[in-house]
């Protein structure tokens, strides 16, 4: 539109062609301070961009304004939508559709500026222009060109819709949580503080930050089905610790599934009273966090999709956390043998992505990381952690930052069914569990295939409910190794073959303290087989180890450990250097069980090949070094 036609919509038009302002139409009756606050540009195609910086909603100011409602995206084709030839010719027993746009919802930090929008598409049937379903997308202003807009949200934080409002609002007031962002402002027009996250049901998770609830009383406002009481009881209890008090209700009435139903219901009554009746249902329910629903026959998530549907909700592939080898919301195991050191091997990789780097030739992005462990002493798994990142040079900010730690040694109570739940709130990028026997539920039969399918599938749910790559330290099947599929490595039925997304094999090279890698992949091309090295405490690739030469049961370099004597056992983990007990036990427990290596050190001690000198610093504290007898010898 050109300047001459806004103004037959707008008052108190100013500024230049390129970035104009006006009285929104919407409330324009509230302005005493003579100054336009509705943004008005033109984006490309010829689209006509229209944001309130007073957060009136976009549907809104195209009614009140009088435009034709498809102005705001008007020439051009749409997010998602197939090019016109493809549209024009369908395939056998497909159904031509098209996307009608029917309003975005503005999603603004707390001073206003607005960071992206969720717009709603109505899909239609293109011969019968009969309504078949809706889809959502989302797009924020793109600074690479000139008032347009990028259709991928990237890195941008998600944040409350209606957030600037919400800080701004009396902080004694309910704030009321529906489910979508129609609710909110059609709570808003009665008079109520309302907010939601973005992406409906379930993705209360996303959020960058919900500190703006804190202290705050906070009623949530399910929807009347199974996903709408799931999301309200998960947004209780992830809000519980923060917020003043948390309640849950569901709106009475035939036919009300939500908010907008309820007050549709009530139209024609005036707005504080329906305001009012409102607050009288949060005084009235309980506090504190409802029972999760029981199961009413509904999925916990949609299974059946058109394919506009599937585009909507899927619109590509997840982004790859460990690029070649691992995406968000994929599962993965590490298979290998006890003197793998398949644990530090993880342990490399969780170091690496707390900053993004290289492992091993696998592009890692930055993420958030969590481990769980369930083998280690917590100060044996801090002085772990401490050693590989400073061999990493993985600075101690980026492990405050970045790395949250499980530690469940010795906690039986911890398994794939308790685990979500001690999770629950959390938000990570990556997890590792280490090992993954040890999250078995009681009488669990790694044996039988349906238990580990279902173990499984618990285990995907965990990766697509946080968005994040699962990883699994395993231990190996009895047996050679040699010759099996990396993917039939682990111990178990073969339901795991088949259901993790990706399985890694680490089995041991021929050549002492080197192993082979290798990897079958579901949404990837599989990664040859290759060699890596170790120096301790990190895996070097080495590219010129042959991968063939795998060491065999019975070898003679396996029959040398089996027979280390105690002056051996000092010479190879102490050395010329001067070393604590807890060290020398971490690098010996790696090649041989626990009480192996801790009677073999109390053998070297007795028998003088080691000698004990006290720390200065700290008389509690004793180094370990080569005897001279032991030199002698």
């Amino acid at each position: 539109m050109t300047r001459t036609e806004l103004e037959q919509f707008f008052r108190g038009l100013s500024g230049s062609d390129g970035q104009l302002t006006a009285f929104c139409p919407c409330c324009e009756s509230d302005r005493t301070d003579g100054e336009g606050h509705l943004s008005i540009s033109t984006g490309q195609g010829g689209r006509l961009l229209l944001y309130c910086h007073r957060g009136c909603a976009y549907d809104n100011i195209v009614q009140a304004a009088g435009l034709p409602k498809n102005d705001g995206f008007a020439a051009g084709r749409g997010p998602g939508k197939a090019p016109a030839k493809q549209q024009q010719q369908p395939g056998r027993g497909e159904r031509k559709t098209r996307k009608s746009p029917v309003c975005s919802y503005p999603y603004t930090d707390a001073a206003g500026k607005l960071l992206y929008e969720v717009c709603r598409f109505d899909v239609l049937d293109s011969d019968t222009g009969q309504k078949v379903g809706k889809a959502f997308f989302q797009r924020r202003p793109d600074p690479q060109t000139d008032g347009g807009w990028s259709w991928k949200l990237g890195d941008t934080p998600r944040v409350l819709y209606r957030l600037r409002e919400l800080i701004e609002a009396d902080h004694a007031a309910w704030v009321f949580v529906p489910e979508g962002e129609k609710d909110v402002d059609a709570l808003r027009a009665v008079g109520l503080v309302a907010a939601c996250n973005p992406g409906g049901a379930g993705k209360w998770k996303t959020l960058a930050d919900d500190s703006a609830l804190a202290g705050r009383r906070v009623c949530i406002v399910a929807d009347n089905d199974g996903a709408g009481r799931r999301h309200a009881a998960d947004v209780a209890r992830r809000l519980y610790s923060k917020v003043a008090e948390v309640k849950a209700i569901e709106l009475p009435g035939d036919a009300v599934k939500d908010a907008s139903d309820w007050l549709e219901a009530h139209d024609g009554q005036d707005g504080p009273d329906l305001a009012a009746e409102l607050i009288r249902l949060a005084e009235a329910a309980p506090a504190g966090v409802p029972d999760d629903p029981a199961d009413d026959g509904a999925p916990a998530r949609k299974l059946l999709y058109s394919y506009d549907e599937l585009v909507a909700a899927f619109p590509r592939q997840s982004e790859l956390i460990i690029g070649g080898l691992l995406r968000r919301g994929e599962t993965a195991t590490v298979c290998g043998g006890s003197k793998t050191w398949k644990s530090w091997l993880t342990l490399q990789l969780a170091m690496t992505a707390l900053e993004g780097g290289n492992f091993l030739g696998f592009r890692v992005v930055p993420c958030r990381v969590l481990l769980v462990d369930f083998e280690l002493q917590g100060g044996t798994l801090h002085h772990r952690i401490d050693v590989v990142a400073d061999a990493l040079g993985v600075p101690a900010d980026a492990r405050r930052r970045n790395l949250t730690v499980l530690s469940a040694r010795g906690n039986p109570s911890v398994t794939i069914e308790t685990l979500p739940g001690l999770l629950d709130g959390l938000q990570f990028d990556m997890c590792i569990i280490d090992p993954l026997y040890r999250v078995y539920p009681p009488q669990f039969d790694e044996n039988s295939n349906s238990q580990v399918a279902s173990l499984f599938a618990r285990l995907q749910e965990l990766a697509e409910g946080h968005q994040a790559a699962v990883v699994t330290v395993h231990h190996l099947a009895k047996g050679g190794q040699d010759l099996k599929a990396v993917r039939d490595l682990g111990a178990g039925a073969g339901a795991m073959a088949r259901s993790a997304d990706a399985h890694v094999g680490i089995r041991e090279h021929a050549e002492d303290g080197c192993a082979v890698l290798a990897g079958v992949l579901r949404s990837l091309p599989s990664f040859d087989a290759f060699g890596i090295r170790r120096d301790h405490p990190l895996w070097a690739r080495d590219d010129g180890l042959d991968p063939e030469r795998l060491r065999r049961p019975g070898s003679d370099a396996g029959q040398a450990k089996k027979t280390l004597s105690p002056l051996s056992f000092a010479v190879k983990y102490v050395g010329t250097k001067r070393r604590t007990r807890a060290e020398i036990l971490l690098d010996a427990t790696n090649d041989m069980p626990d009480r192996t290596a801790q009677r073999l050190l109390m053998a070297a001690i007795d028998g003088r090949h080691l000698k004990k000198i006290r720390d200065d610093k700290d008389r509690r504290n004793f180094w370990f070094e080569i005897s001279d007898a032991g030199e002698k010898t």
